[in-house]
């Protein structure tokens, strides 16, 4: 294992890893998450649980919250701004006999409809909402707590690490860029190392990384704790693989995993099965040739045997 690649331990739990599959809103399913760390052991992120729904009625989420069976190092990740909605939705996950692995607050996410709804970004503004949260949950359960944020709102502006350190937080995850950068421009290496020079807490880059070439990189302008990779993984899931272990994978493996894919889905007898596998699909062709044309046959497709016909001609 190369050095940037190693074990990190986030509160009272060590990983053999330090790896994360970032969180994808219509994505990163149970079905998705189980087959990525099955040759990986990486750790994975439920996609964005809303507390305000949750905490009302498990129903509400039952789709984001399901836990695979054989998934290990789960993140549940949450956004909203209220501590006793937050408790309410840990323990109505509990109730239902699904283990946390760790629990992970989302500070950072730039859609308009949650920052608008005080959450996501919009906590940037009100870290001692975050500082309360944190508290809150570590009052209640003995799971390790962890935030994902960005690098600011509308500029660059480090929290007080000591105050969330002091709050019971056990690690963080950096998208650093700013809210208002969206998506754009580079990451912020600087702010990285800053952070990493502020405080003990394990850091872990989230942004930019499609491969070792770019973690090296990152590990050696920031010295950071772990990586996470979100939508590179989506058109390879066996991007985790390549890095771990120098698996490079074909297109056929993209199918098979595609086919594997939604035959799990299948077991959850919902009517988003089709749209998940369809979805996912136009990711995995964004590398093939012609990746444009396939993608708008695919768009057309009303079966998922259409897809697997389709993709079968990918040379």
């Amino acid at each position: 294992m190369v050095k940037e690649i190693k074990t990190i331990k986030i509160g009272s739990k060590r990983l053999k890893n330090n790896l994360f599959l970032a969180p994808l809103l219509g994505y990163t399913n149970w079905a998705f998450r189980e087959l990525v760390q099955k040759n990986t052991e990486i750790s994975v992120f439920t996609e964005m649980i809303p507390i305000n729904a949750l905490s009302k009625d498990s129903n509400y989420c039952k789709d984001i919250i399901k836990k695979g069976d054989l998934e290990k190092n789960v993140f549940y990740q949450f956004f909203g701004n209220d501590e006793e909605k937050l408790v309410k939705s840990i323990q109505n996950i509990l109730d239902l006999g699904i283990s946390i692995d760790f629990i992970n607050l989302n500070c950072g996410c730039p859609a308009a409809d949650i920052v608008a709804q005080g959450a996501g970004s919009a906590l940037l503004k009100r870290q001692s909402k975050i500082n309360t949260m944190i508290e809150a949950s570590k009052k209640a359960f003995d799971i390790p707590f962890t935030i994902k944020i960005r690098s600011g709102y509308d500029i660059t502006k480090h929290l007080d690490y000591n105050k969330l350190e002091d709050s019971g937080l056990d690690g963080l995850f950096i998208h650093s860029r700013t809210k208002k950068q969206q998506y754009s421009g580079k990451i912020d290496l600087n702010f990285l190392k800053e952070t990493k020079e502020k405080t003990n807490l394990p850091i872990i880059a989230n942004g930019d990384i499609h491969n070792m070439e770019d973690i090296t990189n990152i590990h050696n302008e920031t010295d950071c704790d772990g990586y996470m990779l979100g939508r590179e993984a989506l058109s390879n899931p066996f991007v985790f693989d390549e890095i771990l272990y120098g698996n490079y994978s074909t297109f056929q493996n993209k199918l098979n995993f595609l086919m594997e894919y939604h035959t799990l889905l299948l077991k959850d007898q919902n009517n988003s099965t089709f749209s998940n596998a369809k979805n996912l699909s136009m990711f995995l062709v964004r590398e093939v040739r012609n990746a444009s044309k396939l993608r708008e046959e695919i768009s057309k497709t009303k079966t998922f045997f259409e897809i697997t016909q389709l993709l079968k001609k990918v040379e």
